[in-house]
């Protein structure tokens, strides 16, 4: 394969920059062929390889989107040691299996899929080849050593959370592939800033439209927009955002630190967002500013423990770990949470919009319990969401992950995403 060959490549080039003292160049050598040699390969066989070999270095984040892995420095200068150890991890991964017939199969279809996301091909006929695509990389991926065992783990799992018999939780799992394909097509689509994308997010279906004018209508007090990985909702944050004043800020949360590396580096809610990045900001100067009004802050609320402190809620009959940092915000900004979730529906994107959440405070409840009771009311919404359209949930596959009651931020490949 191409990409382990330029792998080996890029080892001795790293040991060549070791030997002269230049560490911090070891390191940044490998970074781009150990992403392209992990993306390369069906995201189960490439996360089953990371449970055999942990990743080696704190201070480099491996993530996962639809697609792609991504491995993002954290630092700037690195030792001798951590230069040999990404190298040792490094030569462990050219010395994979190569993939069979069957895996190659799956690869090319990604390929196909990544490709025609770079055309300027309509998204309705990139999710008819999605369609396909998605059927014949389904009987491909159950053939993939490991696959097939993991799909039927998750299938049992499924049918008894969302107590649907084990077929339909199959089925639900098969339609979840398509969305993963179509989700990378949204991503690309709206990195291009053009008159395709305005019609576009036009086009959303949206009845509570007109109530929501009304609510913001003159009024300056900052708000939340929340929502949960489903459906298109980057496009719904953009349309709602549309209805923002001139003189209206959006704030979103990101995940990567550096700019070049963040796959919705263009994306914009509207004129004047602020996309925040890790070390860019605090609690403390985002609760600022929503007081400050003339606010929306863009949030999601259905995240585990890599992303902050979790509180324990009621989740689909168990008990399940979810950031509380949307209601610590709302309870410390004291400003309405605009909850919204966003589906595919009869060719189109669907807006389906809840009445705003106001904290109210109680003479006897603390902080925490604020909190905990806040956090609970957005989980029930969010099962009520799941519920509703689960093959188009992200974590769908993943969703046992919040129940575990000791989850960790250091799982093989993060898989999570702050947008």
């Amino acid at each position: 394969m191409q990409g382990i060959s330029r792998l080996r490549s890029a080892i001795a080039r790293s040991g060549s920059e070791s030997s002269r003292g230049n560490h911090d160049a070891a390191v940044a050598v490998l970074l781009t062929p150990i992403e392209e040699a992990l993306t390369l390969r069906v995201s189960r066989v490439a996360m089953q390889f990371q449970r055999e070999h942990p990743w080696p270095l704190t201070r480099i984040r491996v993530y996962r989107n639809e697609l792609t892995i991504h491995v993002e420095p954290l630092a700037r200068s690195f030792s001798e040691r951590e230069a040999c150890m990404l190298r040792g991890y490094a030569d462990a991964l050219c010395e994979m299996p190569t993939p069979g017939l069957v895996e190659r199969t799956v690869i090319v279809l990604e390929c196909l899929t990544r490709s025609i996301a770079k055309t300027r091909l309509s998204l309705k006929w990139q999710l008819r080849c999605n369609r396909i695509f998605t059927k014949l990389r389904w009987l491909c991926l159950r053939g993939v050593a490991g696959t097939k065992d993991y799909f039927d783990k998750t299938a049992f799992g499924l049918s008894i959370l969302l107590k649907e018999p084990k077929a339909s939780a199959m089925r639900l799992l098969q339609e979840h592939e398509l969305f993963v394909l179509h989700n990378h097509s949204l991503r690309k689509f709206h990195q291009v800033q053009d008159a395709k994308r305005v019609q576009y997010l036009a086009g959303f279906r949206w009845p509570e439209l007109d109530a929501y004018r009304r609510y913001i209508r003159g009024n300056t007090q900052s708000r939340i927009l929340m929502t949960i990985h489903m459906g298109d909702f980057l496009g719904a944050f953009a349309r709602i955002s549309q209805e923002c004043p001139t003189n209206w800020s959006v704030l979103a949360l990101r995940r990567e630190q550096n700019e070049s590396a963040d796959p919705l580096e263009q994306v914009q809610f509207c004129a004047n967002t602020s996309l925040l990045r890790p070390g860019q900001y605090s609690t403390v100067d985002v609760v600022a500013r929503l007081r400050s009004g003339r606010h929306t802050l863009a949030i999601l609320c259905d995240l585990g423990a890599k992303f902050g402190q979790t509180d324990r809620v009621n989740f689909l009959g168990q008990m399940a770990n979810f950031v509380r940092g949307p209601a610590s915000i709302a309870v410390l900004s004291k400003v309405p949470i605009v909850p919204f979730v966003c589906y595919h529906n009869e060719g189109c994107e669907h807006i389906e919009m809840h009445a705003p959440m106001q904290y109210k405070s109680s003479g006897e409840e603390g902080f925490s319990q604020a909190v905990n009771r806040m956090t609970q009311q957005l989980v029930r919404m969010t099962e009520q969401w799941v519920l509703q359209h689960p093959q188009q949930w992200k974590y769908l596959p993943e969703v046992f992950s919040f129940l575990q009651a000791n989850a960790s931020a250091g799982d093989a490949i993060d898989t999570e995403s702050a947008l």
